[in-house]
């Protein structure tokens, strides 16, 4: 990563900024064009992601795998993995929900990142540095 800042993405965010969906706020939108950042993924998104297309709640105009590697080669993207260290935070987190937002959080307060979210639920945790 070296100099740069990291910004952590939820999965929905990485997804419309690949594609460019309108939904994209402004802020996540600049936020995702300041070349000072790095783009981090968490993994457990590519894993969210994965699932959306088996169940068909998403259309890609590519195979899931490829849309993935290409994303996953732009700069300044990274993937982030689940380290010990995520995957210990998210288990403790004081939020009720899916494990892929528990993990998604937990990946940014461990990088200590915002997390760019349109995730209502997300947004309203104190403990956690959001942009939209």
């Amino acid at each position: 990563m070296g100099s740069h800042a990291v910004i952590v993405c939820d999965t929905h965010t990485w997804l419309w900024w690949a594609v460019e969906d309108a939904r994209l706020s402004s802020v996540a939108l600049a936020a995702l064009d300041d070349e000072r950042d790095c783009i981090g993924i968490p993994a457990i998104s590519v894993w969210e992601l994965g699932m959306l297309a088996a169940k068909q709640r998403i259309t890609l105009t590519v195979p899931v795998d490829e849309f993935v590697h290409r994303v996953l080669a732009r700069q300044p993207v990274q993937l982030l993995p689940v380290s010990p260290e995520i995957a210990l935070a998210g288990s403790r987190l004081p939020i009720h929900g899916d494990p892929g937002d528990r993990l998604i959080a937990a990946t940014a307060i461990i990088h200590d990142a915002p997390l760019i979210t349109a995730d209502a639920q997300l947004q309203a945790l104190p403990f956690l540095r959001t942009l939209w």
